[in-house]
């Protein structure tokens, strides 16, 4: 075989190295074309995938966005919270308390509204009184309720006040209103009750309890305090109240003071002092009694007193009568005692009332 040399080979004839090179050259253009099918193919999947991530990064910001604005409203609402706070409370106090006075009010009127109830039942019953024994003069008095025997009203003494809304009375039953005299005072004291129930002095006292309280307006409230050495009200139970004048209440009142013996020292200053526990107040106060106090609140009777005695007991009586009330006293004067008349007659002018010793044949 002839050699043929590099020159003289033919066109289709190829060396080892040619077909290496075109070998590898098919391989290089294998590998791009598979590399750019990869690069198309990851280019198309992840393409969707980073605009999705950037979106979410966006709607993240925005919800990052509203979440601080809600923030800051809600800091905004807590703070306005807590200014009105305060507020709020003082306004829950405001309508508790308007609760509380509306209450109050409400049940005040439906007390006020019985009491009318009351009056205008009172008023019918006065009215219907009127028009069946007559018409009363200006000043009714107690005389439909109790009436006084006897020798008739003699009100011939002027100047008593037994008027007023509330009117109490204080009626001494010490053992002195037995008789005008002391000697006759310690005999009468031992005797027997009938005997002390006719003592002429004591009918004198009961007959003026008596006229006093026939004089009594119609209209009007009335208590009845008795005492000696300490003081009950003379209708047991009834302490500090006012009793209505036109009903029983006046004559189971009066009965139960003039049934009562006279008994004991006098002590002025306790029963003065009673009379703060009256409320409302007197508007009349009417003493019935015969001398100055033997006795203090307390004090143990230690046989007689003396005038000195008797007056530093009357002062410290006095100074415990509350101010402002208008006093009238009838004084049955008894021996031995000259300066009642004066004192009483001072103090009863002082308290712009009146004074009166009455005769021995009045009421």
């Amino acid at each position: 075989m002839a050699k043929r040399g590099r020159r003289g080979a033919t066109p289709f004839s190829l060396s080892f190295l040619d077909i290496m090179s075109c070998g590898f050259g098919a391989v290089v253009l294998v590998f791009l074309i598979t590399k750019h099918g990869i690069e198309e193919s990851r280019a198309a999947v992840t393409e969707p995938l980073s605009n999705a991530l950037a979106q979410l990064e966006i709607d993240l910001r925005t919800a990052e966005n509203a979440e601080a604005t809600l923030q800051r409203q809600l800091a905004t609402l807590q703070a306005e919270a807590t200014a009105l706070a305060p507020q709020q409370a003082q306004a829950q106090a405001q309508l508790a308390k308007a609760t509380k006075d509306a209450q109050r009010l409400a049940a005040a009127a439906a007390a006020a509204q019985r009491e009318a109830d009351v009056l205008s039942a009172e008023l019918a019953a006065l009215e219907e009184e009127v028009d069946s024994k007559g018409r009363f003069g200006d000043d009714r008095t107690g005389e439909a309720a109790r009436s006084v025997t006897g020798d008739g009203q003699r009100q011939y003494l002027t100047g008593l006040r037994v008027g007023g809304e509330r009117i109490l009375i204080l009626f001494d039953r010490s053992a002195s209103m037995l008789d005008d005299t002391i000697v006759n005072v310690l005999r009468l004291r031992n005797m027997d009750a009938a005997t002390q129930q006719a003592a002429p002095k004591w009918q004198r006292a009961k007959g003026t309890l008596e006229w006093l309280t026939a004089q009594l307006p119609l209209t009007s409230r009335f208590q009845i305090y008795r005492f000696s050495e300490d003081w009950e009200p003379a209708l047991p139970n009834t302490e500090g109240e006012w009793l209505r004048v036109n009903s029983e209440q006046l004559g189971e009142a009066v009965d139960a003071a003039l049934n009562q013996l006279p008994r004991g020292g006098t002590d002025l200053e306790s029963v003065f002092n009673a009379v703060k526990g009256l409320s409302p107040a007197p508007d009349n106060l009417i003493l019935i009694t015969d001398g100055l106090p033997t006795l203090r609140p307390g004090e143990t009777p230690r046989g007689t007193v003396d005038g000195r005695g008797r007056e530093q007991r009357f002062d410290a009586a006095v100074a415990a009568l509350p101010p402002a009330i208008p006093l009238n006293i009838i004084l049955l004067p008894l021996e031995g005692d000259p300066q009642a008349a004066s004192r009483y007659w001072r103090l009863a002018t002082q308290r712009g009332g009146s004074f009166m010793s009455p005769a021995e044949d009045w009421p």
